[in-house]
């Protein structure tokens, strides 16, 4: 945490000790930082509670449809997808996708990988989120098309504290969360590069079949 506590201190400096008056805009776009980093620092502490409460209580799960999760999930961020002018590409499974597992947590998946890619795609570039459901697996894939190959990047992205562009509003633990609250529900999280200016990340889940 020591990073954007470190950059709002610096802020609330400028704003408080500057002999300057400061312009309107000059307020307006430090309070705008000020904001964004508080949004992140409570999205850093949110991902720690829920990590160390997981670790003192047993998971309830049922019975769920991923494809009903993700496509709520999807609607919920397409005002940010409209925002950054993106191209949506997300095809409607052929299933519902039955996974075992709990509801909060996996929306708490899904939604860090999306707001992930909306974060660093780039203006004009494409989200693409597909399900598959395999013969012994459930498969979630959330693509988005990147500036940087990030070839070296790929191997720590799942580590905490890891974020290759702080500034961008990554916390450095969002991604941590999947791969962990992923391995609760014995299933797996990974991420390779798809061709030279994609990344796409795959969460893949035991099947459940219907009762």
């Amino acid at each position: 945490m020591q990073a954007p506590i470190g950059v709002l201190q610096g802020y609330a400096e400028i704003l408080g000790t500057s002999s300057k008056p400061n312009s309107q805009n000059e307020i307006q776009e430090y309070a705008g930082a000020i904001v964004g980093l508080c949004e992140q620092l409570s999205e850093m502490v949110e991902d720690l509670r829920q990590t160390d409460r997981l670790s003192t209580h047993t998971l309830a799960t049922e019975s769920l449809s991923l494809a009903e999760l993700v496509f709520n999930i999807i609607e919920l961020y397409k005002p940010h997808i409209t925002a950054k002018s993106l191209q949506l590409i997300a095809a409607e499974p052929t299933s519902l996708c039955l996974v075992q597992g709990n509801s909060f947590l996996l929306r708490r998946v899904v939604q860090n990988l999306v707001q992930n890619a909306i974060r660093y795609v780039g203006e004009g570039g494409t989200l693409e989120i597909a399900l598959q459901d395999q013969k012994d697996e459930i498969l979630c894939h959330i693509s988005n098309s990147i500036a940087d190959p990030m070839e070296a990047q790929l191997p720590k992205i799942f580590e905490h504290g890891y974020s290759n562009h702080r500034a961008s509003g990554g916390t450095g633990y969002g991604l941590a969360i999947v791969k962990e609250f992923m391995a609760l529900h014995n299933g797996t999280a990974e991420v390779k590069r798809t061709d030279p200016q994609r990344i796409t990340f795959t969460l893949s889940f035991p099947k459940t079949e219907p009762e």
